[in-house]
């Protein structure tokens, strides 16, 4: 009996990455919407006279440390496909999805990096 993995990794690359590059896009874009948002509750919460209301800092955090986990998660998820289609666009640099799937998969990073600043700034609230 193969395992799900073994049958992942003897795909070829530009299969698995039909298969998954307009749901990855659709994460992005998602989860870049999302984070925005609790950025923008973050300065409302800031710039509020007489404080952040009961329960903001609270709430941020847990949205932003719930989007984290989610891009680290999707992170890690593609790692295998991104490592072969960053292969793939070295043997053949006229890989156009395959480049695009690389290039989402690395946005990934500043997008992580964005929602853990907004947790951390959060944590000023009162």
């Amino acid at each position: 009996m193969r395992h799900a993995w073994l049958v992942a990794a003897a795909t070829p690359v530009e299969t698995r990455i039909d298969r998954s590059l307009s749901a990855v896009g659709v994460l992005l874009v998602l989860v870049t919407l999302f984070t925005q948002a609790q950025e923008a509750a973050l300065e409302h919460q800031l710039e509020r006279e007489g404080g952040a209301q009961p329960g903001a800092r609270q709430r941020l955090l847990i949205y932003c440390s719930a989007l984290a986990l989610v891009t680290v998660l999707a992170f890690l998820a593609m790692t295998g496909t991104a490592l072969a289609a960053v292969a793939e666009v070295l043997r053949d640099p006229g890989q156009g999805p395959t480049a695009l799937f690389g290039l989402i998969w690395l946005l990934l990073l500043p997008l992580v990096v964005w929602q853990i600043s907004i947790a951390r700034r959060a944590r000023r609230l009162g």
